[in-house]
């Protein structure tokens, strides 16, 4: 184990993976965040944000944002989305 602790290149490596995979962890709530409002009703805006703990205005956001771009699978969406919408 010190051996790879020591080593620059294996440690380099290890952290990109890391990096990587917080990445890919956060991409796959907003996936599942934009599948939930997709499924949404606007009058029930005001309960969703509570279940899912975001703000009611993000609910109309996402939603306005889906809608302006239809051609976007939720993969794309999520990684756009990921730039305005801070969920942390």
């Amino acid at each position: 184990m010190n051996n790879v602790k020591s080593n620059k290149k294996w440690r380099r490596e290890f952290m990109t993976l890391l990096m990587r995979d917080n990445e890919n962890k956060l991409l796959g709530k907003y996936m599942h965040l934009i599948d939930q409002v997709k499924k949404l009703d606007v009058k029930d805006a005001e309960i969703a944000a509570k279940i899912l703990g975001i703000k009611e205005q993000q609910i109309y956001e996402i939603k306005d944002y889906i809608a302006e771009h239809p051609e976007m699978d939720e993969d794309d969406l999520a990684e756009h989305i990921a730039y305005w919408l801070d969920l942390d």
